[in-house]
């Protein structure tokens, strides 16, 4: 359920603001939070309408600067996590009776994750429109993320979806694309994108002994001070030539080794499961009715387990 409201406005075609507002609901979230307000604005400036482009207008086709900020909601867990559930199973038998375990446990103030979005861009275009840029640089603030957090055993369920922390994302994204021949029934079309991002977790709660809290899996850790999904694990070291045993760094960077997997140490491996760059090219060939084309991705940046 939601309702919103968009506004614009344009000055002699050279400047431009705009502004939306929307509001929603959803059941998923704790009653005492079921509805989000969100909002943004932009502004945009057409430079290529300006007096002082009169004498270079007629070989470009589009110079213009723009920025916009606003939130954004998400939903990242599955339903009824903010309600405490109960499963029974004939498997729990008390007395002849049916029992029932703890499957969740639910959280009246579980709310919206909350970003906020800042871009700053430049879109230039010429040659007819046959040679196109962009570039975009963002900053993306999270707050309340939606994190499973470790339960105690005593509760009887491994995990719950809680709002933890602030992140940070930000970094720059780049497209170009050109018609290198065009025709009336040929044309030939190159183009590209790449973008980098730089991650890192800004901020997390106290847990109930007063230290910042901390979400550890098998592999990675979520910290403050660090990237999401960062490797913290044991550090493989290689095999020993005499025995052919695994080996592992005691102090789970460098060093010292071990054949004993649990005498190693849990220790931060200094890169993220996150890419630190992605992009693409390709190519499209039409001639008359028909095309065919080609697209490549990459990413990088990252280490894979």
């Amino acid at each position: 359920v939601g309702a919103f409201l968009t506004a614009n406005y344009s000055f002699r075609n050279r400047y431009f603001v705009d502004g939306t507002w929307r509001t929603t609901g959803s059941s998923q979230f704790g009653e005492n939070n079921r509805w989000g307000n969100f909002w943004s604005g932009g502004a945009g400036w057409n430079i290529l309408n300006e007096e002082f482009m009169k004498s270079i207008k007629k070989k470009i086709d589009l110079m213009k600067l723009r920025f916009s900020m606003g939130y954004t909601g998400k939903v990242s867990f599955s339903p009824f996590q903010a309600m405490t559930m109960y499963q029974y199973l004939n498997t729990y038998e008390y007395k002849n009776g049916i029992g029932a375990v703890p499957l969740t446990i639910g959280d009246v103030d579980l709310a919206w994750e909350r970003t906020m979005n800042y871009n700053i861009g430049f879109d230039f275009s010429m040659f007819d429109r046959r040679l196109n840029f962009v570039l975009d640089a963002y900053v993306r603030k999270t707050t309340d993320l939606l994190l499973d957090r470790s339960m105690p055993p005593s509760t009887g369920v491994t995990q719950a979806t809680s709002n933890l922390g602030e992140m940070e994302n930000k970094g720059i994204e780049v497209e170009l694309s050109a018609q290198v021949v065009k025709t009336e029934n040929f044309s030939w079309t190159l183009f590209g994108n790449l973008g980098t991002v730089k991650n890192k977790i800004l901020s997390m709660p106290s847990d109930a002994s007063g230290e910042k809290m901390k979400i550890t899996s098998a592999t990675t850790r979520i910290e403050e001070g660090h990237e999401m999904r960062g490797w913290y694990m044991r550090k493989y070291a290689g095999v020993d030539t005499q025995t052919g045993e695994a080996l592992w760094y005691v102090n789970g960077k460098d060093g010292e080794t071990t054949n004993v997997y649990n005498d190693a140490e849990v220790n931060w491996q200094g890169k993220s499961a996150m890419p630190t760059y992605s992009g693409g090219f390709g190519t499209q060939i039409e001639l008359g009715n028909f095309f065919a084309g080609a697209n490549f991705s990459f990413s990088g940046g990252n280490k894979v387990y």
